[in-house]
């Protein structure tokens, strides 16, 4: 499975990446959290994924060649 990952504000931080987009290529990739997982990012601190212009649920299935956007968790307080 080979799937784009493109980090949005603080989120590359949050992963301790160095770049904004990573590509993956990884056969345990089946759902949005198995790229949680791969990334070592924590799902509450993501704010929402977004896919070819569609909200993603964290148990969405992948497809070979996606590319998702995830974004970071806005607002507090």
């Amino acid at each position: 499975m080979r799937v784009t990952v493109l980090l949005q504000g603080g989120i590359k931080e949050l992963t301790g990446q160095n770049d904004t987009r990573i590509e993956l290529t990884d056969s345990t990739l089946h759902t949005v959290t198995d790229v949680f997982n791969v990334i070592t990012l924590n799902p509450g601190d993501v704010g929402f994924v977004i896919c070819d212009n569609k909200l993603m649920d964290w148990n969405d299935p992948l497809q070979d060649g996606m590319t998702l956007a995830i974004f970071p968790v806005i607002g507090g307080g």
